[in-house]
């Protein structure tokens, strides 16, 4: 009876707790405050990431290319260079540390690719980096969209820069026709091609300075047609034209010279195979039989290979080299001059057609390089504790060291008082007992 008196049932030890309602309310709230404060301030910031998911778009990207051939490395994309790059063209970004952030690999890239019968159809790449290194969600925005635009920003810078005229130099700078007609059949296809490409993949109707993709590209097209440039090597070695002031004239004689010497050292092979061939003769007693046919044929078949190749000399001195080399001694200037004025006129034509071509790419990677976010908020936020969640485990925490603080201020003096009640109703009883 005495311990069942003396003890506190579960009824007392609540009445307890919520002896002092104002106290128990005031530390609930002070621990929630205090609660919302950390998960904000120290802990979230420290375990909440940033996250932006977007694509690349731009003239050459199904290749990982870059216009200047590079290729495209993603991972160079959050490069400590990249960091620096963005940090430097906005003053908002001055208290972003972007050598921490490198430094301490705190910032991740991941590459999804999407393809479709071993064709690449996308690239999606996610960039995750902590919310601490950022004031604010907009400034973490701002500076992931400038990340992520930095290589579309390195796409349209070297895209002006770039010339497509590689072979018309080399045309403009030959020393003799023949190489000068080739380079510009180089710089030609080059144009066929690159507009096809194009077309391809803009359409017929994308337009720069009133011009489209189609109409360019059938002029293109049917001046070669009407113009076959092909044809101008037949034409210049039959008449053996030259270029003004070129040293072209003296690598036709070193050439005739070096093929004559070939020949002079055919012609010695060749008495060397006949020698041999009289030397069987001589060994089988000036039989021909089957023996005889099966020991020369080999010697035969070099006879005629070396043969065949001095009457290939022949041709090319008399049909090349000789009208070079008649032409400059007293060919005829006139023809000369007008065969030249005709060339000018292709490399002119070429000309105008490449810088109408370098127009259509520079403006393709103008309007056609972009950034493509996989959600309309460009960034999202993951990691760390919701507010709402902060604010409902921080009241239920002060609560519970609300009551606790209560127990340890009001049981000892609750127990206290309640043991002296149960010995004086002891004592009561005793005396109502004895009387």
């Amino acid at each position: 009876m005495e311990q069942k008196e003396e003890g506190i049932s579960l009824g007392e030890i609540f009445h307890v707790m919520f002896i002092k309602k104002w106290l128990l309310l005031g530390i609930t709230v002070f621990v929630m405050i205090i609660g919302v404060i950390l998960v904000e301030l120290i802990y979230n910031p420290s375990h909440e990431m940033y996250t932006i998911e977007y694509e690349l778009d731009f003239l050459g990207y199904e290749s990982a290319k870059y216009p200047d051939g590079k290729s495209v490395n993603y991972s160079d994309f959050i490069s400590l260079a990249n960091l620096q790059a963005v940090k430097s063209s906005k003053t908002d970004y001055e208290s972003i540390d972007v050598e921490k952030i490198a430094n301490e690999n705190d910032i991740s890239i991941n590459q999804e690719v999407e393809s479709l019968n071993n064709s690449i159809i996308s690239r999606k790449y996610t960039i995750v980096v902590p919310q601490k290194y950022f004031s604010s969600t907009g400034q973490a925005k701002e500076f992931l969209e400038d990340l992520a635009k930095q290589p579309i920003e390195y796409v349209i810078k070297v895209g002006q820069t770039l010339s497509y005229d590689f072979y018309l130099l080399l045309a403009t700078n030959a020393s003799d026709y023949v190489t000068q007609i080739n380079n510009l059949v180089l710089q030609r296809d080059l144009l066929i091609d690159g507009y096809q490409s194009l077309i391809d993949a803009y359409g017929n109707g994308f337009t720069v300075n009133g011009q489209t993709l189609s109409q360019v590209y059938v002029e293109l097209t049917q001046y070669f047609n009407d113009n076959r440039i092909e044809t101008l090597p037949i034409e210049v070695k039959q008449n053996g034209y030259l270029k003004e002031g070129s040293d072209f004239i003296e690598s036709v004689h070193r050439q005739k010279e070096e093929l004559l010497l070939e020949k002079q050292l055919n012609e010695a092979k060749i008495q060397g195979l006949e020698d041999r061939i009289r030397s069987i003769m001589d060994i089988l007693n000036g039989t021909s039989g089957q023996t005889f046919i099966e020991s020369i044929s080999p010697i035969i078949e070099q006879i005629t290979t070396l043969s065949t190749r001095n009457d290939e000399i022949d041709h090319i001195i008399s049909d090349e080299y000789d009208h070079f080399i008649e032409n400059y001694e007293n060919g005829d200037k006139e023809k000369n001059k007008q065969f030249d004025d005709k060339i000018n006129q292709y490399i002119a034509k070429i000309a105008g057609f490449t810088k109408t071509y370098s127009a259509f790419r520079n403006e393709i990677y103008n309007e056609y390089s972009y950034v493509v976010y996989s959600n309309s908020s460009v960034i999202t936020g993951s990691g760390g504790i919701n507010l709402i969640i902060g604010v409902i485990g921080s009241l239920v925490l002060g609560f519970i060291v609300g009551c606790c603080v209560n127990l340890i201020i009001d049981l000892p003096s609750y127990l206290k008082d309640k043991k002296a009640f149960s010995s004086q109703s002891k004592k009561d009883n005793e005396e109502e007992t004895k009387e």
